[in-house]
């Protein structure tokens, strides 16, 4: 049985390498469910894409649309796609294409696009599985996230924190959990890293 409590859970010893190629985060997708790749954008694309969501981050805040939860500490922003070309320009990043088609067996389509700007002091999101329309005991994956992290993601700045993968629920061992399934985002990377 493994670890019960958030004490007893070493991260480090739950998620595969971070990753350079693209064969074996193919691998650690099949085995695990979840990889992380280093370097996945260059640093221009990493500061444009800071840029432009600061930018529209600050447009929703004056014009009064902005979406926050986490108790107010974090900010989304809804609909990439029409909100710049360097958004547009990451649904066909070659390890998007690759990896998603992997996972998924084939071609696919876009179901959500959006940023997560996470603040200090923002209240933590359930475990969740993003393809939970469907049964959890599928054996397949309906979908796969992307995760681009953008900005160093530290306790001290209010980023992603990962307590736990789950690989199974012990209430019911009908049940999936939702990091079992393959191609459930998990986030834990350094700058510029991306996890699928």
């Amino acid at each position: 049985m493994g670890p019960t409590t958030l004490a007893e859970i070493d991260l480090a010893d739950s998620l595969p390498p971070i990753r350079t190629d693209v064969d074996d985060a193919r691998a650690d997708l099949d085995r695990y469910g979840v990889t992380r790749i280093a370097h996945a954008l260059d640093a221009d694309t990493v500061a444009a894409l800071r840029r432009r969501t600061e930018e529209q981050a600050a447009a929703e805040e004056e014009a009064g649309i902005a979406f926050h939860d986490g108790g107010g500490a974090n900010q989304r922003l809804w609909n990439l796609p029409s909100k710049g070309r360097v958004y547009r320009d990451l649904l066909t990043h070659p390890l998007v294409r690759t990896l998603a088609r992997h996972v998924l067996e084939g071609d696919y389509c876009l179901s959500s696009h959006t940023a997560n700007i996470a603040g200090p002091g923002g209240e933590a999101m359930v475990l969740h599985s993003d393809q939970g329309y469907a049964p959890r005991h599928l054996p397949i994956a309906l979908a796969v996230n992307f995760m681009w992290m953008v900005s160093d993601f530290t306790e001290e700045n209010g980023r992603y924190r990962l307590a736990r993968i789950y690989d199974g629920e012990s209430w019911n061992p009908e049940l999936r959990a939702p990091l079992a399934t393959p191609g459930v985002t998990v986030a834990a990377a350094e700058d510029s890293n991306l996890t699928l």
